[in-house]
């Protein structure tokens, strides 16, 4: 079965690069977790359950050496880190992950159904402000059957 993350979450970065995981998507990561820079082109990170990192894992490694976007992509998706879970709910995000993130230590952690996004509180501000109107949100929302 998949596990869907939704809901959005804020919580704090701890001094040492440690993020609390929501309770409700524990289970999602129960085999542990892969966090890499967001793929979104925007400043947050993700983390794929493994199961869903491993499909990703296929077709990227075949895409390797065919051309150069795939080569680039792949660079990008494997400068990322496995993560696991421990006993107290907690992730941890290496350095340089942080860095390309940005994230400070306020955070946001979005559901994004087959993956978690964790984002600066004041990054997703900004892309809201820039990126996200109200007009694109609505023409992405009749995209979807059933709305």
């Amino acid at each position: 079965m998949t596990f869907t993350f939704t809901g959005e979450y804020e919580h704090q970065l701890d001094p040492k690069g440690r993020l609390i995981v929501p309770a409700d998507w524990r289970l999602g990561l129960e085999e542990g977790g892969f966090l890499c820079p967001g793929l979104n082109g925007h400043k947050c990170l993700f983390i794929f359950p493994m199961s869903r990192y491993h499909k990703m894992e296929e077709t990227l490694l075949a895409q390797t050496f065919d051309n150069r976007a795939g080569t680039a992509l792949s660079s990008y998706v494997f400068s990322g880190s496995k993560v696991k879970v421990d006993a107290q709910g907690r992730i941890f995000i290496l350095p340089k992950l942080r860095e390309r993130g940005a994230l400070k230590q306020d955070v946001i952690l979005r559901g994004g159904g087959s993956r978690i996004e964790i984002w600066d509180r004041e990054q997703l501000r900004l892309y809201e402000q820039q990126e996200l109107s109200a007009a694109e949100l609505r023409d992405k929302l009749r995209q979807i059957p059933g709305l």
